[in-house]
């Protein structure tokens, strides 16, 4: 199954968790779905693996959109990255997931993440580490 524009990426079985937003093919579409605690007991669980490895589960690679979503505001956008802010946070993305989110603080840029962001659940895990709230 070929992943269109690499929009898309196929996961790790070790990325998913509660909350973790992925898609999986009928065969006929892709359905999205969010990872629950009741999906440990299940056998789409017993069964992950496999489905991995045949290409039937899909994560949409972090985008504009997906910042947007998060409440971030667009403040500046350029082929493929930009800057977004939350108050006081600001948040820089740019080529291949890579994601920096500072603090202004008395008048000194204080990094408080620098690294890949691959999906919207990973920036939901980093926001609620770093203390930034929707």
């Amino acid at each position: 199954m070929v992943m269109s524009e690499d929009k898309y990426y196929v996961p790790k079985i070790e990325e998913f968790h509660v909350g973790f937003e992925y898609e999986i093919t009928t065969g006929y579409e892709w359905v999205k779905k969010i990872f629950c605690q009741k999906d440990f007991n299940t056998f789409l669980y017993e069964h992950l693996d496999n489905a991995i490895y045949q290409e039937m589960v899909r994560v949409k690679y972090l985008d504009k959109e997906d910042i947007e979503s998060e409440n971030w505001v667009e403040k500046v956008w350029y082929n493929g990255g930009g800057y977004f802010t939350i108050d006081k946070f600001t948040l820089g993305f740019f080529d291949e997931h890579n994601i920096i989110i500072s603090v202004l603080d008395h008048s000194d840029n204080i990094i408080l993440f620098l690294g890949t962001i691959k999906n919207r659940s990973e920036l939901r895990k980093v926001m609620e580490m770093i203390g930034i709230t929707k």
